[in-house]
């Protein structure tokens, strides 16, 4: 990865965020973790602005969309991913559907389950103890899952924060290319530009370059 060059494919990120899970798990060795995807905000109606997806989840998935929750089993170092159950009839609007094998293969998590399996999976993940991880996403799910719980946000948030501070050598290639796709992205927008264009058409020489 180090010294890849604009061209060059997008490294294959399943083992930078495993590596990211395995570090998150030293930190805290003490209880389950347990963080959510970043909700959907609404623009208006039923129409909802472009999504992003939580920075601390997306640096330990790779998952962009929402829906996603991660369980880390501290005592075990077991990760499940839960995944939205979402039916064929939602692909007419979303497009194609992966399966739980596809994610499986997308996020180089093992266990990939639907939410439904959540609370099963957290209790055992417990095992009595009535302390938990959890980021500001999946606090709400967390007492749903285990009445009388105790979701701690602060230690989790600080852990993130400390790993997250320090580049590995397949982010700094990423964060490079990212510059240099920016920089190529707004040359080609300036030597498109001109009195007769209008910034739509500019734009698609932004995105296009990108």
């Amino acid at each position: 990865v180090p010294g890849m060059a604009a061209t060059d494919p997008l490294p294959d990120l399943r083992p930078v965020t495993r590596a990211h899970r395995k570090a998150l798990l030293r930190h805290l060795p003490d209880a389950p973790i347990l963080l959510g995807s970043a909700p959907e905000a609404t623009r208006n109606g039923d129409v909802t602005f472009a999504y992003r997806q939580s920075s601390d989840l997306l640096w330990l998935t790779g998952a962009s969309e929402p829906g996603y929750t991660l369980l880390l089993d501290a005592r075990s170092g077991h990760e499940t991913l839960f995944v939205p159950k979402l039916t064929q009839k939602h692909a007419v609007w979303l497009g194609h559907i992966p399966s739980r094998a596809e994610a499986r293969e997308a996020f180089g998590i093992r266990d990939v389950r639907y939410h439904e399996d959540l609370p099963g999976l957290l209790k055992k993940a417990a095992g009595g103890r009535r302390s938990l991880h959890v980021d500001a996403f999946a606090r709400r799910s967390a007492r749903r899952a285990l009445p009388g719980a105790k979701p701690v946000e602060t230690e989790l948030r600080e852990a993130l924060h400390e790993l997250r501070l320090f580049k590995d050598a397949g982010e700094l290639a990423l964060l490079r290319r990212a510059g240099e796709a920016a920089g190529a992205g707004h040359r080609a927008a300036m030597r498109a530009a001109g009195p007769d264009l209008r910034e739509y058409q500019v734009q698609a020489e932004l995105e296009r370059e990108f």
